[in-house]
């Protein structure tokens, strides 16, 4: 499936992507950086190019291919992009891929409950379990569900999301908000936004882009969330979109001093593994 979070559909500006069709899994034992040192992973984790940092892998994605030059010598080697993130990527040495062709006919269906809300109950308790999980790593309290933010969520989805022309745009609305494509269920979207923790700096907080997603999931003030999705019947899978509030988070402030107290007081390191 492809792949692709809120911010960032290229992870590289070196060279020319190519993209690889279809689904496929990932099956490997080492990874070698470039900085020649090999590391030893499983099949849930990937490597971050700006260090070692251990991090999870979907075993089905879609990624992209790119050629790099590393080292001295300019060696060059290829690259798997994981666009789900827009730091992350994966060595293609070592990899053995299984390809499968995506369904050729993209639809958008969706499921109904009583609040309108485009999601299942099944996805309900799991995204919203996924994000309290999260929560629980750094001490802040349980989010609880709202009707009118999943009807919110379910609204926009139907109204601004294509399976045929994928694109990830904020509703402009008075809620916080995080968006996903090419995640299935109600766990792997928040996963893959709570990733963004690898990147984000503790000691100097603030809002950056990079780690907005991480933030919002986390953000101590926020209590409620209503989330919906619209399922696709071609290689993207799922668009997820969840609403945040009372109150939204990754508020800024009117300067940064302000901002900085906002997010410190907020995004909490974790307490637990």
């Amino acid at each position: 499936m492809k792949v692709y979070n809120l911010l960032g559909l290229l992870v590289f500006s070196m060279g020319q992507l190519e993209e690889i069709s279809g689904l496929f899994r990932i099956d490997f034992k080492v990874l070698r950086g470039n900085d020649k040192r090999d590391i030893s992973f499983d099949e849930r984790q990937h490597v971050s190019k700006r260090d070692s940092t251990e991090m999870e892998l979907r075993n089905r994605q879609t990624f992209y291919l790119a050629n790099i030059k590393v080292g001295s010598n300019n060696d060059e080697m290829g690259v798997l992009i994981d666009t789900g993130s827009s730091d992350l990527w994966v060595m293609a040495n070592n990899l053995k891929c299984e390809i499968s062709s995506p369904t050729t006919s993209p639809t958008s269906t969706s499921s109904s409950t009583s609040s309108g809300s485009t999601t299942s109950t099944e996805f309900e308790a799991d995204i919203l379990d996924a994000h309290n999980e999260k929560r629980a790593l750094h001490g802040v309290k349980s989010l609880e569900w709202n009707d009118s933010l999943a009807l919110y969520a379910a609204e926009y989805a139907n109204s601004s999301f294509s399976c045929e022309n994928v694109a990830l745009i904020h509703s402009g609305g008075p809620y916080g908000e995080n968006l996903a494509a090419g995640y299935l269920g109600g766990y792997d979207p928040v996963d893959v936004w709570y990733d963004e923790i690898e990147l984000y700096n503790f000691g100097n907080p603030g809002f950056n882009e990079t780690t907005g997603h991480f933030t919002q999931v986390v953000w101590k003030s926020t209590s409620q969330v209503g989330c919906a999705r619209v399922i696709c019947d071609n290689e993207w899978g799922q668009y997820t979109i969840c609403e945040y509030s009372n109150t939204r988070g990754n508020i800024i402030g009117i300067n940064s001093q302000t901002g900085r107290s906002f997010f410190s007081e907020n995004v909490l390191e974790p307490t637990s593994n």
